[in-house]
């Protein structure tokens, strides 16, 4: 995250143009009559304003602007910085120097928090603690996993890796045959965090069941909402037990489509129609998991590392040997698709208590499962 900020600092070059805009501000103040300047304040606040409206980390999912917002530095991104140059110009619109003044702490505020964001990288690779941005090609599945959901006991928690692993295997194993061991790739808290690589065939599959599953949701958290405020104000038990079934058979309805659309997705199920019934009963048993932990406030998103050099990919196992790119080019077709399914995902916001019944029983992923 360190370096996301550093690096995104570094393209918008915000410091230097902040800087600009207040040298420009001053001048006005100097000659407040000369047009010129005028228009040079103009000019100075559009180039900043084009350059932050490109900054990357404006991008940065739900669970990163927490911590950014928890760590007090959330005036860097983009968004925060546009907002606070409108709020400025609109309250002092006759009094330049204001201005000039608001911009010049806003500039020394940004450069001291991008000065601190480097000595912390420096320091972490210093410490030897690598960083966990994901190289060209990679992926990873991230699942954000409630500490109230397992009540902080170690027991429940293994058991809900367990069940992830069984909830992601069907999408691996549908993305290319008999899958390897799930690979952790890290493990946090504040809330347990659990990273997991994923080949990217299978990165695309789960994000789009991920993807599917919210689609649905949508609808369901309007329901989930009205149920709540409703609920406060006294509504009969009876009543909200009707609602809780109706959004039920909402989700329960679009299951199937969600999982045809995957099995649509998937380049390398078995020729083998029994297998491949028994992987689309998988896959809807783990789409049904991902449907209920939605519910009970996890986060499960998708992520993609920067496209590979076509020199990269090719002639390493066949494909795109004659120079095309094509490995490449299909390793950059399914990035973009995974970033355009997830981007639902990284806005993920609920409110009120979880409304989902049980789905399909019997069917949900891991014996551990019925806990959620």
């Amino acid at each position: 995250m360190a370096e996301a900020l550093v690096a995104d600092a570094e393209a918008t070059e915000v410091s230097t143009l902040l800087n600009q805009l207040r040298d420009a501000l001053t001048r006005q103040v100097a000659e407040p009559t000369n047009a010129d300047l005028q228009t040079a304040v103009a000019t100075a606040r559009s180039a900043l304003a084009e350059a932050l409206r490109a900054g990357a980390t404006s991008e940065f999912n739900a669970r990163w602007r927490e911590l950014v917002e928890e760590m007090g530095i959330d005036f860097l991104l983009p968004e925060q910085v546009l907002a606070k140059l409108d709020e400025l110009f609109l309250q002092n619109q006759v009094t330049p120097q204001v201005i000039s003044e608001a911009i010049s702490a806003m500039s020394e505020e940004v450069a001291s928090a991008i000065e601190h964001l480097r000595n912390l990288v420096a320091t972490l690779e210093y410490l030897n603690l690598d960083s966990t941005a994901l190289g060209p090609g990679e992926f990873e599945a991230a699942v954000v996993i409630p500490r109230g959901e397992v009540e902080n006991a170690l027991g429940a928690l293994g058991r809900e890796f367990e069940n992830l692993e069984q909830l992601i295997r069907p999408f691996v194993e549908a993305a290319g045959g008999s899958p390897p061991p799930v690979e952790v790739r890290q493990i946090a808290s504040s809330d347990f965090v659990a990273v997991v690589c994923m080949v990217p065939g299978a990165a695309l599959l789960l994000s789009k069941a991920i993807d599917g599953v919210l689609a649905v949701y949508e609808r369901v958290l309007k329901i989930r909402k009205l149920r709540q405020e409703l609920t406060d104000v006294g509504l009969k038990s009876e009543t909200v037990d009707a609602i809780e079934t109706d959004a039920t058979e909402i989700v329960e309805r679009e299951i199937p489509t969600i999982v045809q659309q995957v099995m649509e997705g998937a380049a390398s199920l078995p020729t083998d129609d029994g297998r491949r019934n028994e992987i689309e009963i998988a896959i809807t048993k783990s789409v049904r998991g991902i449907a209920k932990r939605v519910d009970h406030g996890f986060r499960m998103t998708v992520r993609a590392g920067p496209p590979p050099e076509a020199d990269e990919v090719d002639g390493e196992d066949g494909e795109g040997g004659d120079g095309d790119g094509g490995a490449a080019a299909e390793l950059a077709a399914i990035r973009e698709l995974v970033i355009e399914n997830q981007k639902r995902a990284e806005y993920q916001e609920l409110a009120g208590e979880p409304i989902l019944r049980e789905l399909g029983a019997g069917s949900e992923v891991g014996e551990g499962a019925d806990e959620l």
